[in-house]
């Protein structure tokens, strides 16, 4: 008696551990599963990081010409200005001239008005 006694304790015992080896094999593996499935999130985040970096690298380029091209807009606009300022200087220039000219033109005008009347005076005997 004692020892069928003994024996379904044993048993009973290694069935209890089987059960629990069974289920330590389950979760293992679905722990491994988790495992196996976080690798895979973290080879993908590393991917993502990876293009991350590429279009960073990217983006201080295009940042570098944009920086370049503003410069040589600045530049420009600032020739033009100086264009400008020249074009002004010599349309002030051109003003000047051509009211000297008028004033000129009536002087002449004047002048030549005056030797008219004045050879009008003079009579030519024949």
């Amino acid at each position: 008696d004692r020892t069928v006694k003994a024996t379904q304790e044993i048993a009973e015992s290694i069935e209890a551990v089987q059960t629990e080896t069974g289920q330590a094999v389950e979760r293992m593996n679905a722990g491994s599963e988790r495992v196996e499935q976080g690798v895979e999130y973290a080879q993908q985040a590393g991917g993502s990081l990876n293009e991350i970096v590429g279009n960073v690298g990217e983006l201080a380029n295009m940042i570098q010409q944009i920086a370049a091209a503003a410069e040589q807009q600045s530049a420009a606009a600032e020739e033009i200005s100086r264009k400008m300022q020249d074009i002004d200087a010599i349309s002030s220039q051109s003003n000047e001239a051509a009211q000297q000219a008028a004033t000129a033109g009536n002087q002449l005008s004047s002048s030549s008005e005056a030797l008219r009347q004045l050879v009008g005076r003079f009579q030519v005997s024949a």
